[in-house]
């Protein structure tokens, strides 16, 4: 075995102390489940945390079992089972809204995720991170484990430069390289002596984390922050605004074009981008609060920017990874 071999991450480093055998922590008791059964571990799981469509893909016997615990807004749960896939689809995502971002450390066996435009393998030792808001697919091939970081969008966005859309595109090594304090931060975390020690630990995870992502990225100042979140609430407000544009948008922000394209590009999107995310983010609510009935998807792609109805139907597939018409509603 290698030194690097030697410090890869084992199920019992990423239990909590009462899970190791000591004594209950003031945190609350950890919740524990085990399914033999591949359709009661879909309810199981969904659940515990989003609704999530997994499969077995492995010989019988079927195997799937989790141990819970939360530290303040951040839960934790290390995740055991045999060969299966995993979906998280457009059915899934009607089901409740996508507030979630998920940091999925693979404890043993290998993992791989097919998401945000692209498909990473996870070894031992890896983390990849998935957001609840879109789809994504786990495949594991052998019986595997995972510790899953389960952290509120908004929670993270206040505490992250980097874009959530950038999230998704690379690994995190654990064990390896500046990354490592990721990891030291993480189990820190898990063995807070209390509430606040939490927090100041949940804190320092997501400042690893964030570091560690955006290594070449320069300081966000509170400024341009600000700025952005002026042109999200700009954007929610003028969804069906055909005039909407740099110039004009600059204007009501009350900045010049040139500083609101350096700002969208910052965030990882272009301004263009980020409108017709803000109008299929609306398209979406509007979707799943009505009715499933023949008319209903044309008059919510007009109130939310949309005017060529073709043109709606493939931006919003290849989103959602469904049509508009068959989106159900929750």
């Amino acid at each position: 075995m290698t030194k690097e071999q030697a410090g890869r991450p084992t199920g019992a480093d990423w239990l909590p102390p009462e899970g190791r055998g000591g004594p209950p922590g003031p945190h609350g008791a950890i919740e524990r489940a085990s399914y033999a059964d591949v359709d009661a571990w879909r309810a199981g799981i969904s659940q515990a945390f989003v609704p999530l469509s997994p499969e077995a893909t492995g010989a019988a016997p079927f195997h799937g079992a989790f141990q819970k615990i939360t530290r303040g807004a951040i839960g934790l749960a290390r995740i055991e089972g045999s060969a299966q896939r995993v979906r998280r689809g457009a059915r899934d995502i009607a089901e409740t809204r996508g507030d979630f971002a998920y940091f999925n450390i693979q404890l043993s066996g290998f993992g791989q995720v097919r998401g945000g435009g692209g498909v990473r393998r996870t070894n031992p030792g890896q983390a990849a991170i998935v957001l609840a808001e879109n789809p994504f697919e786990l495949e594991f091939d052998t019986p595997f484990s995972q510790l899953c970081v389960t952290m509120p969008v908004d929670w993270l966005r206040e505490r992250l430069e980097l874009p959530l859309a950038l999230l998704v595109t690379r690994n995190v090594d654990l064990v390896s390289g500046p990354e490592r304090v990721v990891g030291a931060a993480l189990r820190a975390l898990i063995d807070a002596a209390d509430a606040a020690e939490a927090a100041q630990c949940a804190d320092l995870f997501a400042l690893a984390l964030d570091h560690t992502l955006r290594p070449h990225q320069a300081h966000v100042p509170p400024a341009e922050r600000s700025l952005m979140a002026a042109l999200g609430r700009l954007l929610r407000h003028r969804l069906a605004d055909e005039t909407l544009c740099p110039v004009s948008a600059a204007a009501a922000l009350g900045c010049s074009v040139r500083t609101l394209h350096a700002a969208c590009q910052r965030e990882g999107r272009s301004f263009g981008r980020m409108v017709l995310d803000a109008r299929l983010d609306a398209a979406e609510r509007a979707l799943r609060a009505t009715p499933m009935t023949a008319g209903r998807v044309g008059p919510i792609a007009f109130a939310c920017g949309f005017s060529d109805r073709a043109h709606f139907s493939r931006v919003f597939r290849a989103r959602f990874g469904t049509s508009p018409r068959a989106y159900p509603p929750s």
